[in-house]
């Protein structure tokens, strides 16, 4: 850890790469679209529907947490029904 931050004092920075670059993820972007439609199409999960009917993409879950006066901003990208297990599935 001395070593990293000899190199690198702010710690904010170690998560960045120079493989972060934007011709990189204009590369790798279409690669994991495809993955995504790919995993959709074999996966027996359905988007969960909300008793209000609604379908769980992009659901917002704010609140205010017991105790915290200030409100949270949260939206779950995707909420699936697993049909084999009977579950529900966050995915974010």
């Amino acid at each position: 850890m001395d070593e990293i931050r000899a190199k690198e004092p702010n710690e904010n920075m170690w998560r960045r790469t120079s493989a972060d670059g934007v011709a990189e993820w204009w590369k790798l972007g279409p690669q994991l679209v495809q993955s995504y439609i790919d995993w959709r199409e074999r996966s027996p999960w359905e988007i969960w529907t909300t008793p209000e009917g609604e379908p769980a993409i992009e659901l917002d879950v704010s609140g205010v947490l017991p105790g915290c006066p200030v409100e949270i901003k949260a939206y779950l990208d995707r909420v699936f029904f697993d049909p084999v297990f009977k579950k529900l599935w966050i995915v974010d």
